[in-house]
């Protein structure tokens, strides 16, 4: 599709996601991810993986992985020129916290 006067590289989105028990595993295939309940935010300029800058803001209230359900996620995340920094806060039902970073790099596929 050909939009006159668009851009990839100059979008700019934002957004909310709200889910209750989304079957995620069976969209992205994934036989051991199961559903999942959050609220998130977005926001975001251009869809070209080169340029982008994207930034997540989620509270995941469920998530079942291999047989097994988080509850009470907090993540955030910056994709910035294929670069993924996410922070992660789990609290474990025993009142024990763990917070773990990832830095990934994205590539296209």
């Amino acid at each position: 599709m050909n939009v006159p006067g668009f851009s990839s590289n100059k979008a700019v989105y934002s957004g909310t996601i709200t889910s209750n028990g989304f079957e995620l595993g069976t969209l992205l295939r994934q036989p051991y991810l199961g559903s999942v309940s959050l609220n998130a935010t977005i926001d975001g300029v251009s869809f070209d993986p080169e340029h982008a800058q994207i930034k997540t803001d989620a509270t995941i209230s469920q998530l079942t992985y291999n047989g097994y359900t988080y509850k009470n996620i907090s993540a955030e995340g910056l994709l910035a020129k294929n670069n993924l920094t996410e922070n992660c806060w789990l609290m474990i039902a025993t009142g024990i916290g763990i917070l773990w970073n990832t830095w990934i790099l994205a590539r296209r596929m």
